[in-house]
């Protein structure tokens, strides 16, 4: 059957999202409007794919560009997920020593880290935390934590004494009957578990350690993969 041409009177009437790029086009005989709203749909959808099409090349805004200016790609680029790190790294000589007396930097004054203890504490240093009651767990077990002035517990373990020239020193405050009562390595103290010793990490790096017991478990694993297969398959292994 021959189909019938259409009259120009009967040509659908061109929509304006045909030549918009992107956008699947719909014959305009296929679409519905209400009332006396065909044009105001027509010019809302084009601001709705514009607004879309703006949104999709600025979305991230200023914040989600790097220290280097480049923009980052992936998802939650708006996301602020905090840090692990201070704002102000404190310098390791002065982790552990009263304000006033702290232990020699050998890179002086071009250490990349802060000797300021104070302003470490005021600025650089993440805020303390709140759980165990605001108490360092550690400080409790030990009586001294190892984490000095960077421990997110410091608030509970430190305290401001007044010297006798009038000046106030920050000082980290130990319980020394605990301390007394702890082994002398750290890595036998309460709490920790699953430690190896440094004469072991030693052997183990130098193939010196015995390991005769997981040798004969792996020589009796291969005689019986061996067996198995043997049965299973009918193969025989051509070491054998």
């Amino acid at each position: 059957m021959k189909r019938r041409k259409l009259e120009p009177s009967e040509q659908p009437v061109q929509d304006a999202r045909d030549l918009q790029k992107g956008v699947a086009p719909v014959k305009a005989e296929f679409l519905l409007y209400p009332s006396g709203q065909r044009h105001q749909s027509q010019a809302e959808a084009a601001d709705d794919d514009a607004a879309e099409a703006a949104h999709q090349d600025n979305r991230g805004g200023e914040g989600s560009k790097n220290k280097r200016g480049k923009k980052q790609g992936g998802q939650n680029t708006s996301r602020d997920f905090g840090s692990s790190r201070d704002a102000i790294p404190l310098c390791a000589t002065r982790a552990h020593s009263p304000e006033f007396s702290p232990r020699e930097c050998r890179f002086g004054n071009d250490c990349r880290f802060t000797h300021d203890l104070r302003k470490y504490l005021e600025k650089g240093k993440r805020e303390d935390l709140k759980t165990f009651n605001n108490r360092c767990p550690v400080w409790d077990a030990r009586g001294k934590c190892t984490s000095g002035w960077k421990c997110r517990f410091a608030g509970s373990h430190m305290e401001e004494v007044e010297l006798e020239d009038g000046r106030k020193e920050l000082r980290l405050v130990e319980d020394p009957a605990k301390v007394a009562s702890q082994p002398g390595d750290d890595e036998d103290g309460i709490g920790v578990v699953n430690i190896v010793s440094t004469d072991a990490k030693i052997s183990l790096t130098k193939k010196r350690y015995d390991t005769k017991k997981a040798d004969d478990y792996l020589k009796w694993m291969e005689i019986n993969a061996k067996e198995l297969t043997k049965n299973l398959h009918g193969k025989v292994d051509r070491d054998e």
